[in-house]
């Protein structure tokens, strides 16, 4: 049986070994942010990984949006953050570091709204039974808070048959 097992479970687990080129974009977050930091993945949606690389803002490099649990908190605020990356000669480095809108990550999604691509985030709050939605656009080394707004079920697609893709909150 299972009465000689000794260890626990947590020492059984280990997070996925990093790529390489995600390993040189989190040595350059530990080099901003100390090495008390835990890399945080979403639990849903196409992009599962703590590490979303992607070409933001249309310019000839890529930019990366890293999700990480800082040590410490605020009183009113998640340890949950995330992090805006961007190459710069050749190396990564941390443009933008921002409170994330809840405690976990759901689910990451990229989609062209208005023609520009956006950034839509969900998070789950602790206590909370919906879930908490930003959708954020990136460019010229900042972040613009597109749209926030709380959900029950959350899709995106061409519903009206526009051309251009919608959101549908419930």
């Amino acid at each position: 049986g299972c009465s000689g097992f000794s260890t626990s479970l947590d020492s059984l687990l280990a997070p996925p070994k990093l790529t390489q080129q995600q390993a040189e974009i989190y040595q350059a977050l530990l080099n901003v942010k100390g090495d008390s930091i835990n890399l945080s993945y979403p639990k849903g949606g196409d992009y599962r990984s703590a590490f979303t690389i992607y070409d933001f803002d249309d310019e000839p490099t890529e930019e990366a949006l890293v999700f990480y649990h800082a040590d410490s908190a605020t009183e009113n605020s998640s340890t949950l953050r995330l992090n805006f990356l961007d190459q710069q000669d050749g190396r990564w480095v941390s443009v933008l570091d921002l409170p994330a809108g809840g405690d976990e990550v759901e689910s990451v999604m990229l989609e062209k709204l208005g023609g520009r691509l956006a950034v839509i985030i969900s998070y789950s709050v602790l206590g909370q039974q919906e879930t908490e939605l930003n959708v954020l656009e990136f460019g010229d080394g900042k972040v613009t808070t597109l749209f926030k707004d709380t959900y029950t079920r959350l899709d995106a697609g061409d519903f009206n048959l526009d051309g251009n893709t919608e959101l549908l909150l419930i």
